[in-house]
């Protein structure tokens, strides 16, 4: 008897074939996981400015006095410190009333900043502006001054 220890050609084909087929679905999923982790890291991002933005506001508002506040449209100034929506991205300005100062990006990808006063009683709503096609990411928040 002879040994057949070779493979024929229609067994190599389908071996092929067949590797071919379990790479193409290991990329897709590689793939699919890549695109989900970046949006996630986006909105991840997104999230992140909205939230310290309101958070950095909100302890400003806190230690300041009814009088040392002024609320314009789209901007709030506090004490010395300015904020602004300006160019998608929400800025500050720390020696607002000094000459020469300037404004420098506190976060970006800001769609919204709406401030308004009701006597003592400030609120914030920030909204970001979504890099893909994810829905925005909003907060709002109201803060009241204690001091005189």
């Amino acid at each position: 008897m002879e040994s057949n220890k070779g493979m024929t050609l229609i067994e190599t084909i389908l071996a092929t074939g067949l590797i071919a087929v379990l790479i193409m679905i290991g990329y897709m999923f590689y793939f699919t996981g890549v695109k989900a982790f970046d949006r996630n890291a986006d909105r991840a991002e997104m999230q992140h400015n909205v939230r310290y933005s309101i958070s950095y506001i909100s302890e400003a508002l806190l230690g300041a006095g009814n009088l040392e506040v002024i609320v314009e449209p789209n901007k709030l100034i506090i004490d010395q410190t300015a904020f602004k929506l300006s160019e998608g991205a929400l800025k500050i300005n720390r020696n607002y009333f000094s000459s020469g100062s300037r404004f420098t990006v506190l976060a970006e990808n800001i769609a919204t900043f709406e401030v308004t006063r009701s006597g003592k009683m400030i609120s914030i709503m920030i909204i970001s502006k979504p890099k893909n096609s994810d829905e925005p990411f909003m907060l709002e928040t109201q803060v009241l001054l204690r001091r005189p």
